[in-house]
């Protein structure tokens, strides 16, 4: 009995943690800003030339969220993404100027050299 009810409960802490992370995404996904909106990412920053291996390495917390596969279910596809506009997405979530509690708090613990890792293993997936 004890076991039925440990199992119960674990997959309902499952679908609360699925519900939840859906949820989140859902409340801020209308938060988009555009180039247009006066952010701007310094040229030395731009010409990090980033880790294509670190890039996927780096990768898995991305694809908890944002599908690999380039599905947008709410959520962002980040695949095929020129590298510039990757960078300029992270960074303008780093410096607090694109709103979004997860990736401002995903971002802030990400280095230049991470992003542009990132940055360009997502580039190089095409969907």
């Amino acid at each position: 009995m004890y076991n039925l009810i440990m199992k119960s409960l674990s997959l309902l802490f499952i679908c609360l943690i699925i519900y939840f992370k859906f949820f989140i995404f859902a409340i801020f996904a209308s938060q988009e800003v555009s180039d247009d909106d006066g952010f701007e990412v310094s040229d030395e920053i731009l010409a990090i030339v980033g880790d294509i291996d670190y890039g996927e390495y780096l990768s898995s917390e991305c694809t908890t969220c944002h599908h690999a596969q380039g599905l947008d279910e709410g959520i962002p596809s980040i695949t095929g993404w020129p590298v510039e506009s990757f960078v300029w997405a992270l960074h303008s979530y780093k410096s607090g100027a694109r709103k979004h509690p997860i990736m401002e708090m995903i971002t802030q613990r990400l280095s230049n050299e991470e992003i542009a890792s990132l940055a360009i293993f997502f580039e190089s997936i095409n969907n």
